[in-house]
């Protein structure tokens, strides 16, 4: 849904906005500048990652905050089992398009992919460029925090008991209503889904099933619907 700002507005993700003066762009930015050929002057939008936007004007290295605002939105963490190959980078993208807030790598029963923590990091940097490029594109305020994969055990139990807790069960045939509140935490299993031990203990530590449809999904298009579902039940509650 496009945000109330006129739609040739460019908008650039820096990691802090001051209240007055000007932000400092970093190389991406001026990177991305270059190419769009922006003269000093134009009028862009700045996004923060964390809820701040701001209207603004190029100046060189710098772009001068002109009016600033502070966005929210309902928290939404995915909790992922890590898949294989470069699933992960379309996941990211377009779970950040849909609303995501924090996505949670685990690591599960039937997890095939081995997490090198030698280049963790990079994989890591690369999915926040993904997640920032992602928001910039779809107007969103907010870019995910991305987690190296942990122990689902470790997930499970440490989630807040106030929230919302939800799993995707491939086999789940039950139509019982949930009412969603934010937070909410909705985990989506690797290739092959969760184990019916994984399953035992999402229930015991009193996390609800959920049913993404009738058929069985690829992991990347279980992850989209989870979120896309998750959000709209969310924004349904406020109208």
């Amino acid at each position: 849904m496009a945000r109330d700002r006129p739609h040739s507005l460019r908008r650039i993700y820096v990691p802090t906005i001051p209240a007055e003066g000007s932000a400092l762009l970093d190389e991406d930015a001026r990177h991305h500048l270059e190419v769009l050929r922006l003269a000093p002057g134009t009028e862009i939008e700045l996004f923060d990652g964390k809820g701040t936007v701001a209207r603004a004007t190029l100046e060189g290295s710098t772009a001068h905050v002109l009016e600033r605002s502070v966005r929210d939105e309902a928290t939404i963490v995915l909790v992922l089992g890590l898949p294989k190959g470069s699933l992960t980078d379309e996941i990211v993208r377009m779970t950040t398009e849909l609303g995501v807030s924090r996505l949670c790598l685990t690591r599960c029963e039937r997890t095939v992919p081995k997490w090198d923590d030698s280049r963790g990091a990079k994989r890591l940097a690369r999915w926040t460029r993904i997640a920032q490029q992602a928001a910039r594109q779809s107007e969103r305020a907010f870019v995910p925090a991305i987690e190296a994969p942990r122990p689902l055990h470790e997930l499970i139990d440490n989630a807040p008991a106030d929230a919302t807790r939800l799993f995707a069960w491939a086999r789940e045939s039950s139509r019982a209503a949930v009412r969603v509140t934010s937070p909410c935490w909705i985990a989506v299993g690797p290739e092959g889904g969760f184990s019916d031990a994984e399953r035992t203990h999402f229930e015991n530590a009193g996390w609800l099933s959920i049913s993404l449809g009738p058929n069985v999904l690829r992991v990347d298009t279980a992850a989209a619907a989870a979120i896309a579902l998750t959000h709209r039940s969310l924004e349904s509650q406020k109208a």
